[in-house]
């Protein structure tokens, strides 16, 4: 299980950027809400995220099947 989150060093910049713009901000995961939201926290990132979509909540992960047709041809 992921404890910590390492933020790129842009990314409250971006994050900052895109709010201001008016961006609603969601974050969605294969991880627990309850995790990513202490997650988003601890990187003092979760004041830019509106909500946390997590596989819990529908009762199925994100299928890997496309980011593996992405990797081939992107």
């Amino acid at each position: 299980m992921l404890t910590e989150l390492e933020p790129h060093p842009v990314s409250q910049i971006a994050f900052h950027t895109l709010a201001s713009a008016g961006w609603r901000l969601v974050a969605l995961t294969n991880g627990s809400e309850k995790s990513t939201h202490q997650l988003l926290e601890q990187a003092n990132l979760l004041p830019f995220f509106d909500r946390i979509l997590s596989c819990d909540m529908v009762q199925k992960t994100k299928a890997p099947s496309r980011r593996l047709r992405f990797g081939k041809t992107g």
